[in-house]
């Protein structure tokens, strides 16, 4: 069976929840419109005509319109096709899918989320093949993409796009036959303790990726067993652009590029105020420790930006055995070029290179193997070192 629509209209707002997928349940195909007006009658309609299959709940079961939609399951809880979650009044829609064992979405073409007040993907605890840590959102279908955009309950206090897994899993991952990922227009967003095995715990991706016109983006205690704490960029352009705040913080890994790992382009851009701040990477007897924040074998551009800090960022080597020369770069690595260009004021502060078990220290920001290197500020700028 194919369900191709579930319209839930209510009083004060209306939800457009569309599904295009296989694994249907239903005996009806086609669009089905249900008039909901309360949280136990919503239940109750998924309960009985999908087997307990997708369960979608009130938190606060509101009688007149939802304020909060919590999505629970044990299983995927989308197979292929595409969804879309969008709704026409943002000031009454919160959408949060939590504690879900396995992936949510899974070989979607597109997946958008348009036009809420929040966006929640929290505690997922999932495990991908042979017990690999595994990611909430996974596309690989050719040209797919993802959106998420107009998520704001404009309250600067709080967050209004949450990824956070408690570090036993991911948020997004893609394949490089993905079309793109947007998330742009929101408010405030949060990627916090997500963990995996592999490389980018937030993002892994090899597709081209933007992020902008946010207010702020935080990466906050994000962690991988190697290649990117936080982000996992393969062959492909990563672009930051006209964001309020964009912030690293916190962010480790094993070997290479305590926040952000890049093999492709690595744009940041137009941002009031960018922030890595004590992100670290460790190396051992059998790796280096190689770019404290950002690892870049491709090109790495930050200009135009307002404020730009590195700060307390560290790559540190625990192995006796290995030369001291094994902790490159406090803050960047780069094997390709770098240009840090047209930002009003640029800030590098106490980013080192250790190793610890011989009590070796360095303070050195920027250890650039090859390529060209442009450094200037804007006209009446700092750059301070």
């Amino acid at each position: 069976m194919k369900i191709t629509a579930l319209t839930f209209l209510l009083p004060l707002t209306t939800i457009t929840f569309t599904i295009n997928q296989t694994k249907a349940t239903t005996a009806d195909a086609g669009a089905i419109v249900l008039s909901i007006y309360s949280s136990d009658q919503l239940n109750d309609v998924f309960s009985n005509s999908y087997n307990k299959e997708y369960v979608l709940k009130f938190e606060n079961d509101c009688k007149i319109s939802p304020e909060y939609i919590n999505i629970k399951n044990n299983e995927p809880l989308i197979f292929g096709g595409d969804f879309t979650f969008t709704s026409s009044d943002k000031k009454h829609i919160s959408l949060c899918f939590d504690e879900i064992n396995e992936e949510i979405f899974i070989g979607q073409t597109n997946i958008a989320f348009i036009n809420l007040s929040k966006l929640s993907f929290s505690n997922t605890r999932i495990l991908g093949y042979e017990g690999v840590k595994s990611y909430a959102i996974t596309l690989t279908k050719n040209y797919s993409t993802l959106q998420i955009s107009y998520i704001n309950d404009h309250n600067d206090a709080t967050n209004d796009i949450i990824i956070k897994n408690d570090n036993n899993g991911g948020g997004i991952s893609t394949s490089s036959s993905v079309k793109k990922v947007e998330i742009s227009n929101n408010g405030n967003i949060l990627f916090e303790n997500n963990y995996t095995d592999g490389g980018g715990s937030a993002f892994r991706t090899s597709c081209p990726v933007s992020i902008s016109y946010n207010e702020s983006i935080n990466f906050i205690n994000n962690s991988s067993d190697r290649e990117g704490g936080a982000i996992r960029s393969q062959h492909s352009t990563f672009t930051y652009s006209n964001n309020g705040f964009l912030n690293f913080q916190n962010n480790h890994t094993n070997h290479y590029g305590g926040a952000i790992f890049s093999t492709g382009t690595h744009n940041i851009s137009n941002n009031k105020k960018v922030s890595f701040n004590n992100n670290h990477v460790y190396g051992n007897s059998a790796f280096y420790a190689l770019g404290g924040a950002i690892y870049s074998e491709g090109s790495l551009e930050i200009a135009n930006n307002s404020i730009v800090e590195f700060k307390n960022n560290y790559a540190d080597t625990h192995a006796p055995d290995m030369a001291a020369s094994t902790s490159l770069g406090g803050a960047i690595y780069i094997e390709g070029d770098l240009r840090i260009v047209g930002n009003e004021n640029v800030i590098f502060e106490n980013n080192y290179e250790i190793k610890t078990t011989n009590n070796y220290f360095r303070l050195r920001s920027i250890y650039q193997k090859k390529g060209y290197f442009t450094l200037a500020a804007k006209t009446g700028g700092n750059i301070i070192f």
